[in-house]
């Protein structure tokens, strides 16, 4: 079958082998930061939500020389179609789905004393791999991160999907199943990574970001009506929050091409959304 590209720039691609269905994700090169991430997915504990199993994407095989991973393909909604073909019962699932998963991750996370280093190395990897013409925005996201490293006393440790947008989740209704995929080894595991994402996704409409206004609007509504961030709002960290979603902004940059003005258009409005009276209203 023909291949297919991500935002990454990663590679896939579908092929058929005794009558199931799988695919090839190709790389560049896999990474030692990589093979964590596969690690991730693959331990992951699959539990139920309100008769759906919960599980992440069965990794078949690693193929380091020839950087290559092959998973089972699953059929669903994911992503911006997720979003605009979700029925109310779809709707329902996955509202209950993101709500408990974010319940427990911060009822299972820790409290630790703010550590800035990993923060100012993660900047500085960024910044190499940017394009000259986005420069100006990586200017303006990193004056408010370094603003902010001085002043952040706590911060939290826990478990992370790592990159958890709506377009990697599937939801198949007629399986009653929520598959997980690209987890992602992050510069810092805390559960705030997963929560900015959502943030990203509900509020802030990243899948949609590229959907004419009629669309938009219907997404909107979608996303609007999707809150797994109640349990924010009785935890006073918003300052820690700002940060985690000033820099999940600023990692997105690296990935723009350089004619992608939609994605650049949505990163200048996005982040400059952010601050106290976002936070109290998502």
């Amino acid at each position: 079958m023909d291949y297919k590209d991500s935002f990454s720039g990663s590679k896939f691609q579908l092929f058929e082998r005794k009558q199931n269905i799988y695919i090839k994700k190709f790389y560049k090169n896999i990474s030692a930061r990589d093979l964590k991430s596969f690690q991730k997915q693959q331990n992951f504990k699959s539990y139920f939500i309100k008769k759906y199993q919960v599980q992440s994407a069965s990794i078949e095989k690693i193929d380091i020389t020839r950087k290559v991973i092959t998973l089972n393909y699953y059929t669903g909604l994911s992503g911006s179609e997720l979003i605009l073909n979700g029925d109310i019962v779809i709707h329902k699932i996955l509202n209950s789905f993101l709500k408990g998963y974010v319940q427990k991750l911060i009822e299972t996370s820790e409290i630790e004393k703010f550590n800035a280093k990993p923060y100012l190395v993660k900047c500085i990897k960024i910044k190499k791999k940017i394009l000259p013409k986005h420069m100006f925005l990586y200017k303006k996201i990193i004056k408010k991160i370094y603003s902010k490293l001085n002043r952040i006393k706590i911060n939290f440790k826990g478990s992370c999907h790592g990159d958890l947008t709506l377009s990697n989740v599937i939801i198949n209704r007629d399986e009653k199943k929520i598959i997980l995929f690209d987890f992602l080894n992050t510069f810092k595991e805390t559960p705030l990574q997963d929560i900015c994402k959502l943030i990203q996704d509900l509020r802030l409409y990243w899948s949609s970001r590229r959907l004419n206004k009629t669309n938009m609007l219907r997404a909107k509504i979608f996303c609007d009506n999707i809150n797994p961030f109640i349990f924010i709002k009785k935890t006073p960290f918003y300052e820690i929050l700002d940060l985690e979603m000033s820099m999940t902004l600023l990692r997105i940059l690296p990935y723009v091409p350089e004619n992608d003005f939609e994605t650049i258009k949505w990163l200048e409005v996005s982040f400059d959304k952010l601050g106290y009276s976002f936070y109290k209203s998502i």
